[in-house]
């Protein structure tokens, strides 16, 4: 088939188009870079959570590269499905089963479903929770349990005082 000189080919198209780079945009963070991470790691909670839990978990992430970031709230997701089915907490590591034996997981909730639960109560039980189960645990999960529970509290205090800011228009 034969292109006629007037009508740009693909390769053509795709070469001449310009892209901004970040130092001609200052918004435009590059790959890599810790405002890129920042980015990456703002846009996924505000995706998966509501305003003022992602708020909250933006802040204690700080610092956190965003693959370590999915993981804990991939964790924390299934915990709250968990809640959120009637099921209580548990920790990403506690397995369920059905009546034959069957592991079950929890289905993740939309960010309108996780819009319904009480994020504080939430974080008290799971802490309740992990509290009671740590004592009884072999050494390695103890350890699971602890770091739950430093994360899960330091997550509350943040919560709790970013709740009890005013909020301004």
């Amino acid at each position: 088939m034969q292109v006629s000189s007037t009508t740009p080919s693909y390769q053509q198209t795709a070469t001449s188009a310009t892209k901004a780079t970040p130092k001609e945009d200052p918004s435009i963070h590059p790959r890599g870079s810790k405002e890129h991470a920042q980015e990456q790691i703002h846009n996924m909670l505000n995706r998966d959570f509501p305003k003022d839990v992602a708020t909250a978990l933006e802040k204690e992430t700080e610092g956190m590269q965003p693959v370590e970031v999915a993981i804990m709230t991939s964790r924390m997701q299934m915990s709250i499905g968990h809640y959120a089915s009637g099921n209580g907490v548990k920790a990403h590591f506690e397995v369920q089963t059905d009546s034959n034996g069957n592991v079950t997981y929890p289905d993740l909730l939309s960010k309108e479903q996780m819009k319904q639960i009480d994020f504080g109560a939430y974080l008290q039980e799971a802490l309740d929770h992990f509290k009671a189960k740590a004592p009884k645990s072999s050494t390695e999960v103890k350890q699971s349990y602890d770091a739950l529970i430093s994360d899960y509290t330091s997550l509350q205090n943040t919560y709790n005082k970013q709740k009890s800011e005013p909020i301004y228009a």
